[in-house]
């Protein structure tokens, strides 16, 4: 400890020797024990001192080393006015290093109550409408952590702070719709902190800017409002406020050709309807899909537009109605007919699109026709004719990616084979198409460890199946379970016997 004092003196007094001394004291205290160090902290003006220093670098990976030292749950008290400084005089790295530090803090919830309740906090709310993006980031996540327990959301969002944060938006559109998501965040946590965000009426401007004529405002007033929507009282809120109802109405006018510019939102709204779907929750997916038909006519509308944007987000959303057993019923049963249609534009995707396109084409065939046990006997029938829909031989069409050499599509064909092993038809389709069984089976055709792995997850599926002795008959059986007992990653030995007399 003497040693570091007398540096710190050094320091203050010879600036010349800033550099060899700073890189003195950095080795010292990596040998100094968390008490010394909370020591030297207290009785000396190390901190002070580094920060005046003009050697920016060496001085900050210096307090980096004190301030990770420190107990996290001290630093908001006990040394509250030495991270206050940092975040209000220091530089943006030395604010970034205090804020590293309050984010261990925060994640406890003696350190989140310790925090809420500190000078420290409205320092934090202040750095949310800085530009540094690093400093607003962290100070955002730490409010983030401070609010994922109940306590603090009545702190953190007092009148006073909601005030503060409401003066901040203003200043301009990245702050705003950083605040705006910061708000989701807490309403998520519980219907409490939900109802306290209505309650400040925390919402009502990210509402408005779904009206706005600025595209870029729009699509991130949409990404924010989607988040909210993907709780069940977040979107019982919005359509309460007819939210749902709003962006059908774009989605028409897109259909319709009255509003060319609704294209650019387009992405943006279809992506909101699908949050909805990704919980298997059948009341939420018929709002999307039923009360909202503009939204699945969109999708498909979207899938043959050629607008490789648009065409992305429709294979997405169609990936995700088909991973659900509520989706796959919305397919069935709202579009019927343009549901095979979509899975034959899949399959055209899958023959002659970009590498990237085939590949999440064949994800959203798997997601569909993945075996699901809720699925109906009605949509698991329709599913076979989706799968027939791909192509006029589908599975040789998925075979045949299977054995491509580039390993993206290799992968993405062996996840669509998991898939469509899993259904008892998918079973039959396997047996009737000649040298397959015998692919599957053959470990040598894989180099890495994904595709080790997907082989045994086809292999362990299909002897898992109630129809595969029926089917295959038990000889096969055999090798399937004997395969699946050996793992993914069984070798077969070489034994080599060197022979007297040989070169």
């Amino acid at each position: 400890m003497s040693e570091v004092l007398k540096l710190v003196s050094k320091l203050k007094q010879d600036r010349s020797a800033t550099a060899d001394s700073l890189e003195q004291l950095s080795v010292i205290i990596s040998t100094l024990s968390p008490d010394d160090i909370r020591e030297i902290v207290r009785s000396s003006e190390i901190i002070s001192t580094l920060l005046s220093s003009s050697e920016r670098t060496a001085s900050e990976t210096v307090l980096r080393k004190i301030l990770q030292a420190l107990d996290p749950l001290e630093i908001a008290t006990e040394h509250d006015r030495l991270v206050l400084r940092l975040l209000t005089a220091g530089s943006e790295r030395t604010k970034s290093i205090a804020l590293s530090c309050l984010e261990s803090t925060a994640r406890s919830l003696e350190g989140a109550l310790r925090l809420a309740n500190s000078s420290l906090l409205d320092p934090i709310i202040d750095i949310v409408g800085e530009n540094s993006l690093r400093c607003a980031t962290s100070s955002v996540k730490i409010l983030t952590s401070l609010t994922q327990f109940e306590e603090n959301v009545r702190i953190v969002l007092s009148p006073a702070r909601v005030k503060i944060f409401k003066e901040m938006s203003y200043s301009n559109d990245i702050v705003r719709h950083r605040i705006f998501d910061f708000y989701v965040s807490v309403a998520k946590v519980s219907f409490q902190a939900f109802e306290h965000c209505v309650k400040a009426n925390l919402f009502v401007d990210v509402e408005t800017e779904l009206d706005s004529s600025d595209v870029l405002l729009q699509l991130n007033a949409l990404e924010s409002l989607s988040e909210l929507a993907s709780t069940a009282h977040g979107f019982a809120y919005l359509d309460s406020k007819s939210v749902p109802l709003k962006l059908e109405n774009m989605l028409k006018k897109w259909l319709s050709g009255e509003d060319a510019l609704a294209a650019l939102i387009l992405p943006g709204v279809v992506k909101f309807f699908g949050r909805l779907c990704l919980a298997d929750d059948a009341e939420r997916v018929a709002n999307a899909c039923q009360d909202h038909p503009a939204f699945l006519l969109s999708v498909l509308t979207m899938l043959s537009s050629g607008d490789d944007s648009l065409v992305a987000v429709a294979i997405d959303t169609i990936e995700v109605l088909g991973s659900t057993a509520a989706g796959r019923a919305a397919l069935a049963t709202e579009i019927p007919n343009e549901g095979r249609d979509a899975f034959s534009r899949l399959g055209d995707l899958v023959r002659s699109g970009s590498a990237p396109f085939r590949i999440r084409a064949l994800d959203a065939i798997g997601s569909a026709l993945k075996y699901l046990s809720l699925v109906s006997e009605f949509v698991s029938e329709l599913s076979f004719q989706w799968f027939l829909a791909v192509d006029s031989c589908p599975l040789p069409l998925v075979v045949s990616i299977m054995k491509q050499p580039f390993a993206d599509l290799h992968l993405a064909g062996l996840r669509a084979m998991c898939c469509i092993a899993s259904n008892k038809w998918g079973l039959q389709e396997t047996f009737n198409c000649p040298g397959l069984l015998e692919y599957v089976l053959n470990r040598s055709t894989e180099t890495c460890k994904e595709g080790r792995e997907l082989k045994y997850e086809i292999v362990k599926t299909m002897a898992e199946s109630p129809a595969v002795e029926m089917i295959f008959g038990s000889p096969t059986v055999i090798r399937l379970k004997t395969y699946v007992l050996e793992g993914p990653f069984f070798a077969v030995s070489q034994s080599t016997v060197a022979m007297e007399g040989s070169n």
